[in-house]
Formats: structure tokens, C-alpha cells, sequence
């Protein structure tokens, strides 16, 4: 007989902070630059009649007692049928016996890790003196990266756009008991660009959106809404004139940001600064002043390993006893 623990998001909430999230998360992406992880390739299941895909992420720490494999979906037009548009799942192995040992709501995991990586690229590649915050799109990633962002960064204004001012206003109204703290306003993509400092997009384009002309000379852009073949946000011009820094090579050139400008023959991959890890690690340089940085976020199984891990203990240690035994 089996014991599996069954983890709500409401338990997850309960059982992590945001500074302990920041802090497993750089624990993650430097053993990662140690070669201390086992991170495949994530495989995709492509579903062109649903207009959607499922990925399967594995992810091991060596010397870990616990390993983890997600899967995660997206499809854009979910929301409209009633369901998120990314639905996740993530199952805990005990590495010893290879036996699932909990399996735990991927959803509120995903939006937490992603938003918790992007304030973490920020601290490392904001311009001085950043007082305003954009992000485009206004789906479930927002709210995260909204809320977060302004707990573990400092903004004093926060916009927010989408394809029409009427869809980021009612995503205001929709939030506003959330956000009574937050100083933040909805604009235009054009507007939300030129004024922020440092911009987040979130959205699931397969045309550029975002372009070079909207921008401030000297902004930090975290690209987070490409993150699978064919997709890109940003304009080929705001690409060749910006330091980029991805959260993996190999899967970023072909699913994050840039695989579009690599596979078209824009850039090479040579012209990547780096990865994150390695920023961590004061491996690489930053910022100089006046100067474009993205940062290309495609989502790594090592993330959610490096959460779950912790809420998995963090609710042994707190008795959560919703087993089922099989």
C-alpha cells in the first residue's frame, strides 16, 4: 500500500512565501550552472484542432531525495469555454523507490515561479532608478506578476494593457480588491511601453507586438509570453539591439523569444549574452547604462522542482494528512 499527498492551491499558499520561492529558485538556477540538474528537454503533444499543446517537464537536483515531472497545457482560448488557459499538474517522485509521494495543483505553482523568476532577472538587469512597471497582457499571469513584482521590486506606477483599453479596465475592476495597494492604471500597448522602465509581455503572439520605436533607450524588457515554436512578442529591431539573457539556451532557441529570430536567420546564437544561472553567479555582466535588456523566459522544469520540493516538506513538517492510499 502507496500513501499519495493531494495538494490544493490553497495549501500551497499557506505553505510558501515569496522570499522563499526567490530564494529556492536562485538555489535552483545555481546548481543548474553547477551541473547539478537533470532538466530533458521538454517534449510537446501539439493539439491543431483545440488550438493548444501539452508539455511534460521533468526535473531532478542531484543528490536530491525528491524528483518532479509537470505537465502543463496551453491553450488561448480556454477562458472562453470557462477554463484556465493553462491548467498544470506536478507529481512528486521519492527518488529512493521511484513511488509518486504527492501530487500537487501546478496552476497557482506556474504562475509563481514564472512571476518569481522575472522579479529575479529584474533585480540583475533593471535600469537605476526604475519608478514604473508595464506589462502587456492581462491573462493569468498577470495578477502574479503584478503582485509579486511590486512586493520584491519597488515601483511607483504600474500599467497595464492588453488588445483593447476596455479588456485591461475590466481586468482592473475585476481586481481592484487585490490591488488597493498598488498604484496601477490601464493604457495602450503604446502607451504602457513608452512609459515603463521596465516591461513585462505576456501574451501568446505569433506576430510582434512590441516595437523598438515605443521603447525608452534605457528599459529592461522580460519576454515571457513566447514560449513555444513560432511564437514572438518583440519586434526584430528591439531583438538586434538588446542584451539578451535566457533562463536555458537550448530551449529557448527553440521555443522561447528568440527561436523565431534564430530559426529566420536574424541572429545566432552567439549573439545571447548568456543564461540567467550564470548571471546569478556573477558570471556574466549585467546592465551598462543606456542599453535594451531582455530577458527570455520560457519556463524551466527546474523551477517547479525547486517549489514543489519545498511545499511537499513544508507539509509533512505541518502534518497536512489528505493521503489516499493506493
Amino acid at each position: 500500500m502507496l500513501d499519495l499527498l493531494l495538494l490544493k492551491s490553497s495549501d500551497i499558499k499557506n505553505l510558501i512565501s515569496y522570499d522563499d520561492a526567490a530564494k529556492v529558485i536562485k538555489n535552483a538556477f545555481d546548481k543548474k550552472g553547477k551541473n547539478l540538474l537533470q532538466m530533458p528537454p521538454k517534449p510537446y503533444l501539439h493539439f491543431k484542432k483545440f488550438n493548444g499543446d501539452l508539455r511534460i517537464m521533468p526535473a531532478y537536483f542531484e543528490g536530491s531525495d525528491f524528483a518532479i515531472v509537470k505537465l502543463v497545457n496551453s491553450h488561448p482560448l480556454n477562458p472562453i469555454k470557462g477554463f484556465p488557459s493553462v491548467i498544470a499538474s506536478i507529481l512528486v517522485f521519492d527518488a529512493s523507490t521511484g513511488s509518486p509521494v504527492c501530487l500537487m495543483d501546478g496552476i497557482f505553482i506556474t504562475s509563481l515561479r514564472t512571476a518569481i523568476t522575472t522579479a529575479i532577472a529584474t533585480e540583475f538587469l533593471k535600469p537605476k532608478n526604475s519608478q514604473v512597471l508595464g506589462i502587456v497582457g492581462v491573462g493569468a499571469q498577470c495578477m502574479p506578476h503584478i503582485e509579486i513584482l511590486n512586493s520584491l521590486q519597488s515601483f511607483k506606477q504600474t500599467y497595464v494593457s492588453s488588445i483593447s483599453i476596455e479588456e485591461s479596465q475590466n481586468f482592473l475592476e475585476m481586481n481592484k480588491h487585490s490591488l488597493r495597494n498598488v498604484s496601477i492604471s490601464a493604457l495602450s500597448i503604446e502607451e504602457c511601453v513608452s512609459f515603463s522602465d521596465v516591461l513585462i509581455t505576456l501574451t501568446p503572439v505569433k506576430h510582434p507586438i512590441i516595437q523598438k520605436k515605443w521603447l525608452k533607450k534605457d528599459v529592461h524588457i522580460n519576454a515571457i509570453g513566447a514560449d513555444a515554436p513560432g511564437k514572438q512578442e518583440l519586434d526584430n529591431d528591439i531583438i538586434l539591439n538588446s542584451k539578451i539573457i535566457v533562463d536555458d539556451m537550448q530551449q529557448s532557441l527553440h521555443g522561447g523569444e528568440i527561436n523565431v529570430p534564430i530559426n529566420t536567420g536574424i541572429i545566432k546564437s552567439d549573439f545571447i549574452h548568456g543564461e540567467l544561472s550564470d548571471l546569478i553567479a556573477g558570471k556574466l555582466e549585467g546592465r551598462s547604462n543606456s542599453q535594451l535588456t531582455i530577458f527570455d523566459s520560457t519556463g524551466l522544469a527546474l523551477q517547479d522542482a525547486a517549489i514543489s520540493e519545498l511545499v511537499y516538506k513544508k507539509a509533512l513538517s505541518q502534518n497536512y494528512d489528505n493521503f489516499i492510499h493506493y
